[in-house]
């Protein structure tokens, strides 16, 4: 079964922070305990409510739907980031339930943050993660080009992070989602979202390993 991404509510904001703060506290193992207290189940409704009610058209929140249940969010919007000045939009946040990580999510979240940046002509796009994060990886096997990196200050402590730009034509993420998708036997893909006639998309044994 696919997962359903649609635009977040208010009713979906309590399980969304409960997937923030856990995922934080499975994942991020690096960061102080400190940091963790901060980013609390109350200061994650109220970050994610904010962004519900201000409804800005640059900005998105996603809630993922499977087996009618939240498995996960994600978050998007308009970058403006002084260390990767070309992006027009920031992914800044996708986090899943570790029971649906194997099931290839994250690509029809992505389609859908490619689907709204490239819709409210924000492209390309940009995405931080933290330098210890064991999923980074995952990134550049994805087609984003790492182009910086920095420290980010959370409550004080200064915590190393990695900048990622995508690529300048949408369809090279499409080309590394859909191989993925084949791979696990997926019965439909996404699609394309910007048309570039005088671009073919790589065929599969052209794709970089």
């Amino acid at each position: 079964m696919e997962p359903i991404v649609k635009q977040a509510t208010l009713n979906d904001l309590g399980a969304i922070a409960r997937i923030h703060v856990d995922c934080w506290r499975e994942i991020y193992t690096f960061v102080p305990e400190t940091v963790h207290q901060a980013r609390n189940l109350t200061v994650r409704y109220e970050q994610w409510e904010e962004v519900v009610v201000a409804d800005r058209p640059n900005e998105r929140l996603w809630s993922v739907w499977l087996d009618e249940k939240i498995v996960g969010f994600a978050h998007a919007n308009d970058a403006g980031d002084k260390d990767i000045p070309e992006a027009r939009a920031l992914f800044n946040a996708a986090y899943f339930t570790p029971a649906v990580r194997k099931q290839n999510v994250g690509v029809y979240v992505m389609d859908a943050m490619i689907q709204f940046a490239t819709g409210a002509d924000l492209w390309p796009a940009c995405l931080w993660a933290f330098e210890k994060n064991p999923g980074r990886s995952r990134n550049a096997a994805a087609g984003w080009q790492e182009v910086c990196r920095r420290d980010r200050t959370i409550e004080g402590i200064a915590v190393p992070e990695v900048g990622y730009l995508s690529p300048a034509d949408p369809n090279t993420l499409y080309a590394k989602m859909n191989l993925k998708l084949q791979t696990a036997g997926a019965r439909t893909q996404p699609s394309p979202t910007v048309e570039h006639p005088d671009q073919e998309l790589p065929q599969e044994n052209q794709l970089p390993r």
